[in-house]
């Protein structure tokens, strides 16, 4: 099993947002809100945090796009994971452990 996490780059916001769809009514059922969109202007969402520590990463599971996260680097040695998803299509096989 070949997992990567990666800086998200535009050029794979279609899948992303794909997913990011995906996850919307999840999201919404569980926390009651829309999940941090990929890219998105972190700011707007949680204006208290510096959103030059901030990242939203790519998640790869054989070189195929599996979820994203957003992380808050606190400081360099204290990161949060502000969000987390896998695709429905790509749950039950240990890749969100994998990931982490």
């Amino acid at each position: 099993m070949t997992i990567a996490v990666s800086p998200s780059v535009a050029n794979e916001l279609p899948v992303l947002n794909a997913i990011y769809q995906e996850a919307q009514p999840y999201f919404q059922q569980i926390e009651g809100r829309d999940p941090l969109a990929p890219l998105g202007d972190i700011h707007a969402v949680i204006p208290e945090i510096s959103v030059d520590r901030t990242h939203c990463l790519t998640l790869y599971h054989d070189e195929q796009i599996i979820g994203y996260a957003w992380t808050f680097a606190e400081t360099s040695t204290n990161i949060y994971l502000l969000h987390f998803y896998i695709s429905q299509a790509n749950r039950r096989r240990d890749l969100g452990r994998a990931c982490m």
